[in-house]
């Protein structure tokens, strides 16, 4: 069953890397036989960290019988930056990004009721929410 994120608040259910989700929620499905695994979590003082990343004391919640690492992976970029060849940090977005508000000027045709949502860091793409909070992308609201 596919997750869709509305785009309100969140939950716990969110992690910075990849090995910090699969830390806490390993791989699979979860189910009973998974908090019988008591091998310990890798330290990224041990591993080392992937580009743009670095070793930070881990918040990480384990379950009980786990050990947890002390420290773990935090990518240094943004939500909205990605890391280059040389391991910075860069913006993905225009900097005229800001200046646009697409919401301003698009509707959702095929759903006049659905409330115009701006991308974090897309100055053309819009989703639309409509009111039970299912999100729709621009193909499903154009006139056919």
């Amino acid at each position: 069953m596919p997750f869709d994120y509305g785009g309100c608040k969140g939950n716990r259910n969110n992690f910075n890397t990849m090995e910090e989700c699969m830390a806490k929620c390993g791989k699979g499905s979860h189910s009973k036989n998974d908090d019988d695994d008591d091998r310990p979590i890798a330290d990224c003082h041990v591993t080392g960290c992937p580009p743009c990343h670095e070793c930070l004391p881990s918040k990480l919640e384990c379950p009980e019988g786990k050990s947890c690492p002390q420290y773990s992976c935090k990518n240094r970029c943004g939500p909205c930056e990605h890391c280059s060849d040389d391991y910075v940090c860069v913006a993905q977005t225009p900097r005229w990004c800001k200046y646009f508000k697409p919401c301003e000027a698009r509707t959702c045709p095929k759903h006049p009721e659905a409330e115009c949502v701006r991308l974090e860091c897309d100055c053309f793409n819009t989703l639309y929410r409509l009111p039970n909070g299912t999100m729709l992308p621009w193909a499903d609201c154009r006139r056919v």
